[in-house]
């Protein structure tokens, strides 16, 4: 019998959050060949360049996406896309990063998502 695996559903990272308070309607952009994120995704909003003020997904290594400042609500390519945005909890392992962010950076990005968005990973 075949194995099934079965992707992050819309919001399944959230333990809470109050309402539609908690979200935005962003714009995703820097993704290729009709790629997608997942839900649960942390993004960063994009601080300059021709894409400034889209959002892409948290990368420390990278200045212009260096600041997390949403998780991603439902899977979504280039363009609308809603997120959580501030006064929720979040379940820590159901988040996904960019490839190489490793635990320390994990950690600190976390902590600014929790002293700026009221966002808190448990």
């Amino acid at each position: 019998m075949p194995v099934l695996s079965e992707g992050l559903y819309p919001g399944e990272y959230l333990i809470s959050e109050v309402g539609a308070i908690s979200r935005d309607r962003v714009t995703i952009s820097g993704l290729t060949g009709g790629a997608t994120y997942a839900p649960g995704t942390v993004l960063a909003q994009v601080e300059s360049g021709g894409t400034a003020g889209t959002w892409t997904q948290y990368d420390p290594s990278t200045a212009a996406i260096d600041v997390p400042g949403a998780i991603l609500y439902a899977a979504a390519g280039n363009g609308p896309a809603v997120v959580t945005a501030r006064l929720s909890e979040v379940r820590a392992s159901d988040l996904v990063w960019h490839a190489g962010v490793d635990a320390g950076e994990k950690a600190a990005a976390l902590a600014i998502l929790n002293s700026t968005k009221q966002i808190v990973a448990r």
